[in-house]
């Protein structure tokens, strides 16, 4: 979880610009902005911001279930912006790696959540069972 803050963490910082101005971006040159639809980009960096903030939540509370929403948002911000970055291939060869490889790691987390999830809850009904 200390690397997924720190992804988190970064995409809040990726995100948050972007929602304080997404016109700006679309207007420089060379910017992947410029190929998607300005509502694109403000769903790009919603899904950071909010997935990264609900996962450095969900991590900060113990709270598996908050924590894996957020690594589901910012798996579907970067999602969006690997495919955007597709069309500027080869170009985009380095960034296009790195998001992908980001992708992956969010559905990894994704599934490893899922196993955690239900392992507790496996957990807290024995557990209950026991006192009973």
């Amino acid at each position: 979880t200390s690397i997924e803050f720190f992804l988190a963490i970064i995409a809040v910082l990726a995100g948050f610009p972007v929602l304080l101005d997404p016109f700006t971006l679309a207007f420089v040159p060379g910017s992947i902005e410029q190929l998607m639809p300005v509502w694109m980009v403000d769903l790009w960096a919603i899904q950071l911001v909010g997935g990264g903030t609900t996962t450095m939540v969900g991590i900060m509370r113990g709270d598996f279930r908050i924590e894996q929403i957020g690594v589901l948002l910012m798996f579907a911000g970067a999602f969006v912006y690997m495919i955007a970055l597709l069309t500027l291939l080869p170009t985009s060869w380095i960034a296009f790696v790195t998001y992908v490889l980001f992708c992956l790691a969010m559905i990894a987390r994704y599934w490893v959540l899922g196993k955690l999830i239900k392992l507790t809850g496996r957990l807290a009904r024995k557990s209950n069972a026991r006192k009973e």
